[in-house]
This record gives C-alpha cells, structure tokens and sequence, in this order.
C-alpha cells in the first residue's frame, strides 16, 4: 500500500505523474491513498479524477481523505490560519463527493483531535453524516517530522478537554455497525487517554511500513527520526543498517510505541488484530449513537 500525504501533496507540480511513476514501479501494489487538506480545491478536484483514472486501469483501490477539524468554517479558519480555508475545503469536499461515483474512489474525512475542537467533535461527526461522508477522529501529536514541539501547548487537551474528547470516544466506540472495526480503536484511544493504558493495537509501521518525505529523507514511522536520506543511499540499506535497526528495536519499539495511539485501522492492522476485535464485538453489544 501507498499514501501519499504532506505538507500538501496537491502542490506538486504534477501529482498524477508522480503518480504514474509510483504505480509503475510497484506492479503487486493493492491500495493507493492520498490525505490532503483540500486547498486548492479546484486542482484537489482535478488531481483525485486523474489519480482515479490511474489507479481504475491498475484495478487499484484508490481513496482520499481530507482534513476537516471543525465544522463551522470561521473556526477551521482559525484553526488553519488561512482566511477562506473553512469555506474551500467544505465546497471543495463537497464536490468531490459529487464526483464519487463517476470516478470510483472512497472519499472520507480526517478530523485531528486537539484542544481547537475538543468541544466541537459531536457537530463534525453530525456534518459528515448529513452529507454521506465517512470521518475519522485520530489524536493531535507531536512528531518531529512535523517540527510542531513548540505548539504544542496550543493544541494539548486540558482536562476539561480530555473528558469531553474520552466522552466522545466511548459514545463511538459504542456506536452503530457503520463504524465497523473503527470502534474498537476509538475504544483503546479512550483508554489510553483517559487511564494511561498502553497501546495493545496493531502498528502497519511496526509490521514493516516507512516514511520516505519530499527530501529524500527515510523514517521506519510517524514518531521516528531519519534515518537517512534515499538521495544519497539505496532506502534498503538504510533500513536495514545495524545502528538503525538498534535504534529502531531500543527507542521506537521499546520506548515510544507503547505511548503512540493507534490512529489507523487499516487491512493489515485488522488482520493482526482480529482476535481482539472479536473478543471486542462479543463483549460490547452495538448500541446506537446518542444524536
């Protein structure tokens, strides 16, 4: 599987290009994924026809997920620091949804949890359900890749917050059928949060995912450093390089994955996990959602 994210993977010159090239140099490849935030909408647009177009040919399953953190669009202005963004990403995903059918994608969105809309998470969930959209909720992080250390008292739940945000998890993690596997994750984010638990879930990373970003640079996941660049050295060999594969084994998988939530549920993490999903549906009859 393939995601293409950022930054913005929309202000590539020629995202379907690079495209091409990736399907071509991965025949066996099941799946193509891209995460944006929607802006510009109108080459988000024309990016997910031509990258659908692609991947129809291939018979790859191709999805897209764009970035919503709030319902109201004066606060994803706020929260995105960008006049009009509320506005564009909404129009645009609406848009894009318009076009579902006809170009065969999975269209849903990605709401990042953070203290701009611990209070907000019930109306954006209610958002996309009028409209047909899938959401998912993960947890705002810290990742050096990202360089947001220094914000992150801007975004750090307080504890008003954190019940709000463990409050709405448990009403997920007890909600309809649509959410399927997605609950029980939702259920170990809310008690990871809420009492400290370690992490039980699946990692896709962990099971042999990487990072490669726009600069060559080569991460074993999310919370990793790089671990070199794959400009100067073929990726496999930085991989699998003893000193990495210690940092790897001592600081990523003894130290921080325990503390990392799990904020996908994708085939591979299903599968790995199918024991406790089971266990999961016969401890926890499906209730429906409070409206």
């Amino acid at each position: 599987t393939i995601n293409l994210n950022g930054g913005e993977p929309n202000l590539h010159p020629d995202l379907p290009g690079l495209t091409a090239r990736l399907l071509d140099m991965f025949p066996r490849l099941k799946s193509l994924s891209l995460n944006s935030n929607g802006m510009p909408a109108g080459r988000t647009l024309a990016h997910a026809a031509a990258v659908a177009g692609l991947c129809r040919a291939r018979r790859i399953p191709f999805s897209i997920s764009i970035s919503m953190h709030h319902h109201s669009p004066d606060e994803i202005d706020r929260i995105c620091g960008v006049p009009g963004a509320g506005t564009e990403v909404q129009e645009g995903l609406l848009a894009l949804r318009a076009a579902r059918e006809r170009h065969g994608y999975f269209l849903s969105t990605n709401c990042v949890i953070s203290a701009a809309n611990a209070d907000a998470l019930p109306a954006v969930r209610a958002w996309n359900r009028e409209r047909g959209i899938p959401v998912n909720f993960v947890l705002a992080e810290v990742r050096e890749r990202f360089g947001n250390a220094g914000t992150a008292a801007d975004f750090r739940l307080d504890e008003p917050g954190k019940r709000a945000v463990v409050a709405f998890l448990r009403s997920l993690a007890a909600g309809e059928r649509e959410l399927r596997y997605h609950r029980l994750r939702y259920h170990e984010l809310a008690e990871m949060l809420e009492h400290g638990r370690k992490r039980r879930l699946s990692c896709h990373y962990r099971m042999g995912g990487v990072i490669l970003d726009a600069g060559g640079e080569v991460f074993y996941c999310k919370q990793s450093r790089a671990i070199g660049n794959g400009r100067h050295a073929p990726p496999r060999s930085l991989y699998y390089d003893p000193e990495n594969l210690a940092y790897r084994r001592r600081e990523l998988l003894g130290t921080i994955c325990p503390e990392c939530p799990p904020n996908t549920f994708n085939r591979l993490e299903v599968e790995k996990d199918l024991h406790h999903l089971l266990l999961f549906s016969l401890r926890r009859p499906t209730q429906r959602e409070p409206r």
